[in-house]
Protein backbone atom coordinates (compact mmCIF):
# COMPACT_ATOMS: atom_id res chain seq x y z
CA UNK A 1 0.00 0.00 0.00
CA UNK A 2 2.59 2.60 1.16
CA UNK A 3 4.52 1.48 -2.37
CA UNK A 4 1.28 2.05 -4.48
CA UNK A 5 0.44 5.59 -2.88
CA UNK A 6 4.44 6.66 -3.19
CA UNK A 7 4.17 5.61 -6.95
CA UNK A 8 0.79 7.16 -7.38
CA UNK A 9 2.50 10.73 -5.70
CA UNK A 10 5.58 10.29 -7.82
CA UNK A 11 3.05 9.98 -10.73
CA UNK A 12 1.11 12.82 -9.94
CA UNK A 13 4.13 14.76 -9.81
CA UNK A 14 5.71 14.09 -12.80
CA UNK A 15 2.90 15.95 -14.92
CA UNK A 16 4.03 19.12 -13.44
CA UNK A 17 7.91 18.47 -13.62
CA UNK A 18 7.19 17.88 -17.45
CA UNK A 19 4.91 20.96 -18.03
CA UNK A 20 6.98 23.16 -15.40
CA UNK A 21 6.67 23.83 -12.11
CA UNK A 22 5.44 26.95 -10.81
CA UNK A 23 2.51 28.44 -8.43
CA UNK A 24 -1.06 27.10 -9.90
CA UNK A 25 -4.41 29.21 -10.26
CA UNK A 26 -7.03 29.25 -12.10
CA UNK A 27 -7.32 29.97 -15.40
CA UNK A 28 -4.79 32.23 -16.69
CA UNK A 29 -1.01 32.96 -16.24
CA UNK A 30 1.23 36.49 -15.73
CA UNK A 31 4.32 37.53 -14.42
CA UNK A 32 2.76 39.85 -12.07
CA UNK A 33 0.23 39.42 -9.66
CA UNK A 34 -0.51 42.15 -6.92
CA UNK A 35 -2.63 41.59 -3.65
CA UNK A 36 -3.08 45.20 -2.18
CA UNK A 37 -3.08 43.86 1.43
CA UNK A 38 0.41 42.13 0.93
CA UNK A 39 0.94 38.31 0.58
CA UNK A 40 1.20 36.20 4.02
CA UNK A 41 4.94 34.93 3.53
CA UNK A 42 5.74 31.64 5.66
CA UNK A 43 9.11 31.80 7.05
CA UNK A 44 9.72 35.14 7.45
CA UNK A 45 10.14 35.40 10.99
CA UNK A 46 10.82 31.66 12.42
CA UNK A 47 14.78 31.77 11.34
CA UNK A 48 17.41 31.35 13.71
CA UNK A 49 18.85 34.95 14.75
CA UNK A 50 21.98 33.68 15.87
CA UNK A 51 22.60 31.57 12.63
CA UNK A 52 26.07 32.54 10.77
CA UNK A 53 24.47 35.22 8.11
CA UNK A 54 25.50 33.57 4.57
CA UNK A 55 25.15 36.68 1.67
CA UNK A 56 24.65 35.21 -1.95
CA UNK A 57 25.01 36.82 -5.10
CA UNK A 58 22.64 36.98 -7.26
CA UNK A 59 24.13 39.68 -10.46
CA UNK A 60 21.91 42.41 -9.56
CA UNK A 61 23.61 45.41 -8.79
CA UNK A 62 23.64 46.86 -5.52
CA UNK A 63 21.26 44.23 -3.84
CA UNK A 64 22.28 41.22 -0.97
CA UNK A 65 20.36 37.88 -0.53
CA UNK A 66 20.73 36.59 3.03
CA UNK A 67 19.33 32.97 3.13
CA UNK A 68 17.53 32.42 6.27
CA UNK A 69 19.05 29.89 8.33
CA UNK A 70 16.44 27.95 10.38
CA UNK A 71 16.30 26.12 13.36
CA UNK A 72 14.58 23.03 12.02
CA UNK A 73 15.75 21.20 8.71
CA UNK A 74 14.20 20.85 6.39
CA UNK A 75 12.29 24.22 6.42
CA UNK A 76 9.00 23.43 5.35
CA UNK A 77 6.52 26.16 4.64
CA UNK A 78 2.62 26.50 3.74
CA UNK A 79 1.95 29.12 1.35
CA UNK A 80 -1.94 29.34 1.56
CA UNK A 81 -4.40 29.63 -0.80
CA UNK A 82 -4.63 33.48 -1.18
CA UNK A 83 -6.65 36.18 -3.33
CA UNK A 84 -4.55 38.74 -5.34
CA UNK A 85 -5.59 40.24 -8.52
CA UNK A 86 -4.43 39.81 -12.52
CA UNK A 87 -5.57 41.84 -15.03
CA UNK A 88 -8.09 44.03 -13.03
CA UNK A 89 -9.52 40.29 -12.14
CA UNK A 90 -9.57 38.58 -8.82
CA UNK A 91 -8.00 35.23 -8.92
CA UNK A 92 -6.79 32.49 -6.18
CA UNK A 93 -4.02 31.11 -5.46
CA UNK A 94 -4.08 27.03 -4.38
CA UNK A 95 -2.38 26.67 -1.30
CA UNK A 96 1.09 25.17 -1.68
CA UNK A 97 3.24 22.80 1.12
CA UNK A 98 7.08 22.90 -0.05
CA UNK A 99 10.67 22.55 1.46
CA UNK A 100 11.82 26.14 1.33
CA UNK A 101 15.05 28.01 0.92
CA UNK A 102 14.29 31.68 1.85
CA UNK A 103 16.10 34.04 1.38
CA UNK A 104 15.58 38.02 2.39
CA UNK A 105 16.53 40.61 -0.40
CA UNK A 106 18.20 44.03 0.56
CA UNK A 107 19.70 46.71 -1.38
CA UNK A 108 21.57 50.25 0.65
CA UNK A 109 20.36 48.52 4.21
CA UNK A 110 16.91 48.51 3.34
CA UNK A 111 14.80 45.47 3.05
CA UNK A 112 12.58 45.13 -0.07
CA UNK A 113 11.92 41.43 -0.79
CA UNK A 114 11.52 37.77 -0.26
CA UNK A 115 13.02 35.20 -2.65
CA UNK A 116 11.58 31.92 -2.05
CA UNK A 117 12.93 28.16 -3.42
CA UNK A 118 10.67 25.90 -3.50
CA UNK A 119 9.97 22.09 -3.85
CA UNK A 120 6.70 20.72 -3.25
CA UNK A 121 6.19 17.88 -0.68
CA UNK A 122 3.66 15.79 1.09
CA UNK A 123 4.91 16.42 5.10
CA UNK A 124 3.13 15.58 8.15
CA UNK A 125 4.58 17.57 11.43
CA UNK A 126 6.29 14.78 14.22
CA UNK A 127 7.22 15.99 17.79
CA UNK A 128 7.08 19.50 16.47
CA UNK A 129 9.61 19.84 13.13
CA UNK A 130 8.60 18.56 9.51
CA UNK A 131 9.20 15.13 8.36
CA UNK A 132 8.85 14.84 4.01
CA UNK A 133 6.94 12.16 3.27
CA UNK A 134 7.60 12.69 -0.75
CA UNK A 135 8.70 15.67 -2.52
CA UNK A 136 8.43 16.69 -6.32
CA UNK A 137 11.09 16.58 -9.25
CA UNK A 138 11.22 19.89 -9.70
CA UNK A 139 11.95 23.58 -7.72
CA UNK A 140 10.33 26.56 -8.48
CA UNK A 141 10.82 30.12 -7.39
CA UNK A 142 8.81 33.13 -6.69
CA UNK A 143 9.68 36.61 -5.58
CA UNK A 144 7.76 38.75 -3.33
CA UNK A 145 8.42 42.89 -3.69
CA UNK A 146 7.53 45.82 -1.27
CA UNK A 147 6.84 48.05 -4.08
CA UNK A 148 6.72 51.39 -1.81
CA UNK A 149 8.64 50.97 0.95
CA UNK A 150 5.85 50.17 3.38
CA UNK A 151 6.44 47.10 4.60
CA UNK A 152 3.92 45.58 2.67
CA UNK A 153 4.73 42.61 0.14
CA UNK A 154 2.24 43.60 -2.54
CA UNK A 155 3.76 41.90 -5.41
CA UNK A 156 4.59 38.27 -6.39
CA UNK A 157 6.63 37.50 -9.72
CA UNK A 158 7.68 33.71 -10.23
CA UNK A 159 10.74 32.84 -10.73
CA UNK A 160 14.27 34.75 -9.60
CA UNK A 161 14.88 38.11 -8.77
CA UNK A 162 16.11 40.27 -11.79
CA UNK A 163 17.35 44.08 -11.90
CA UNK A 164 13.87 44.96 -13.10
CA UNK A 165 12.09 43.65 -10.09
CA UNK A 166 13.89 46.07 -7.94
CA UNK A 167 11.87 49.18 -6.78
CA UNK A 168 13.28 52.16 -7.32
CA UNK A 169 12.82 53.71 -3.72
CA UNK A 170 15.49 51.42 -2.60
CA UNK A 171 18.31 52.29 -5.43
CA UNK A 172 20.47 55.13 -4.48
CA UNK A 173 19.68 58.69 -5.41
CA UNK A 174 21.83 60.72 -7.77
CA UNK A 175 23.75 63.81 -6.08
Amino acid sequence: MIVLRKTLFACVLAIPAVLGCTFQFDPAASARYYRAEGWELPGIHDFDVKAPIRAEVLGVEGVRAIVLRYRNHPNVVNLPAQVFTLNSESKRMRPVLAKATVMRLEANGKVFGYWYSLIPVEAHQHNGAWKIDDEALCVFDATFIDETGNGVFTTLYPGPLTESMVPAWVKPTAN
